[in-house]
């Protein structure tokens, strides 16, 4: 069971006028922007003040384990790396 194709198909394909493509050219349209609502723009668009997101260490910028006291502000990490530059002294 062929089934033979539809020429009809075929021949309402008859190509347009030159002058009908032309108006789809590049230099005839104007340039435009597309607005789209990204993953980019709107990850962490907030501005922070106040809680943990707000805060980071000033040698690494990590975010946890931060020490805020005596304002350090540094992580633990980095805490236990310049303690000695600080000046803190670890008693026994």
């Amino acid at each position: 069971m062929d089934k033979k194709p539809d020429w009809n198909v075929f021949l309402n394909m008859i190509p347009e006028p030159r002058e009908y493509y032309d108006e789809f050219r590049v230099e005839n349209r104007r340039p435009f922007r597309v607005l789209t609502m990204g993953f980019e723009n709107i990850h962490y668009s907030r501005p922070r003040k106040f809680g943990q997101g707000s805060r980071q260490c000033r040698a690494c910028s990590n975010g946890h384990g931060m020490i805020r006291k005596y304002g350090l502000n540094m992580c633990r990490q980095c805490f236990r790396e310049y303690a000695k530059d600080i000046g803190f002294k670890k008693l026994d």
